[in-house]
């Protein structure tokens, strides 16, 4: 019997956020959101923290949504507004959002931007991890 794979320790910034543009832009002529997980309780690789990354087109307009857990959001790349709570954030590269547990939050990216990229984490455990705000 072989051991488990220890699990990943480290990632290129750079190279994610190109590997994970070029999964959002697979399909040139319909730009998809694309969302890879990093870490997390249900594949091994964490106990206490699921942490991974998304890729939001240009024009991308979330459904407003919660979940049971915090969470923290930085971006990468582009730019766009979350709203949290009702408050409207703007969103570029280097912002830092905190979304408390069960605070209804939503992204829109802007449309003639880049796509967005946001690394995200949030302690595991939860059902649902996301459900959609009323």
């Amino acid at each position: 019997m072989t051991e488990p794979a220890a699990p990943r320790l480290t990632w290129q910034l750079e190279e994610l956020v190109d590997e994970i543009v070029a999964e959002a832009y697979a399909d040139p002529a319909a730009p998809a959101a694309v969302s890879r997980l990093l870490t997390s309780v249900e594949a091994g690789t964490a106990r206490h923290l699921k942490t991974g990354v998304v890729a939001l087109p240009p024009g991308f307009r979330g459904v407003p949504h919660t979940h049971d857990a915090e969470e923290l959001n930085i971006c990468l790349r582009g730019t766009g507004t979350l709203v949290i709570g009702g408050q409207e954030v703007r969103v570029e590269p280097g912002t830092v959002l905190w979304t408390p547990a069960d605070l209804p939050h939503v992204a829109h990216v802007d449309e003639d931007g880049d796509v967005m990229v946001l690394v995200y984490g949030y302690a595991p455990g939860s059902a649902p991890i996301v459900r959609q705000a009323e």
